[in-house]
């Protein structure tokens, strides 16, 4: 049965068709769910003086580097604080940061090719060569060719045959939490609601995964989950867990 549909006034879609390099690579890197923010403000960081939404995907890279930094550096004058889990994390934002820059790098290299660019620039956006706002299409065309990704999904358009997208941690953590519910027992998109007092299948999945490849870092698992959550393939039925 198909879940109860409630309406809404003033539904307002994004129609833009270009996007700023910031976005651009907030896209590649998978984010096009809005996950680093989040993180960001469970970090309850001071300097979030505006607000979690204005902050770009580099700021948010740099805010969550600078959050696993300091909480690793305070735990090495702690007693039996788990080091090895919050250098995970240190990695993981560290490497994120990498991936932007490389990304960045790539994006800058095919602009410069000027009129043999894949990547068109918006020239109703674009205000300076600097900061150029890049077609959607071109770009959603050029990250599959390049690196065999598909990126913002609304947009069907296809130029070549969507290549299968290269294996991710990400993407092996979905598929680990998505087995475990099978093995469990559970349908991932129609799960016991959690009985009062008792554990539910997210304690029991995380249970057995969390801490283990590819959930080293302490955070993976709740990000992992909650993808998983807001992209429908994991929902909460209406029949409470069994009491067996």
């Amino acid at each position: 049965m198909p879940e109860p549909y409630n309406f809404t006034h003033n539904t307002r879609f994004d129609l833009n068709t270009s996007c700023s390099k910031d976005d651009a690579i907030r896209a590649l890197l998978g984010d096009e769910l809005g996950i680093l923010r989040e993180d960001l403000r469970n970090t309850e960081d001071p300097r979030l003086t505006e607000g979690v939404e204005k902050v770009g995907c580099l700021e948010a890279l740099e805010l969550l580097f600078e959050s696993a930094q300091t909480r690793y550096v305070n735990a090495q004058n702690m007693d039996g604080s788990d080091l090895k889990r919050l250098r995970a994390d240190l990695d993981e934002a560290q490497a994120e940061l990498s991936q932007y820059h490389r990304y960045l790098c790539d994006i800058n290299d095919e602009l410069a090719k000027g009129n043999l660019s894949e990547l068109r620039v918006d020239p109703g956006r674009t205000k300076s060569r600097q900061r150029p706002y890049i077609n959607m299409i071109s770009l959603k065309s050029w990250a599959n060719k390049k690196y065999g990704i598909s990126i913002f999904p609304a947009l069907r358009y296809e130029t070549t045959a969507l290549q299968r997208k290269p294996r991710t941690k990400m993407l092996d953590q979905e598929d680990a939490i998505l087995a475990e519910i099978v093995r469990l027992e559970h349908d991932p998109e129609s799960l016991p609601k959690n009985q009062a007092g008792k554990d539910g299948v997210k304690a029991e999945v995380c249970s057995a995964l969390d801490g283990k490849v590819p959930f080293e870092a302490t955070t993976s698992f709740t990000k992992a989950w909650e993808r998983l959550r807001k992209d429908g393939r994991i929902r909460e039925g209406s029949t409470p867990a069994s009491s067996l």
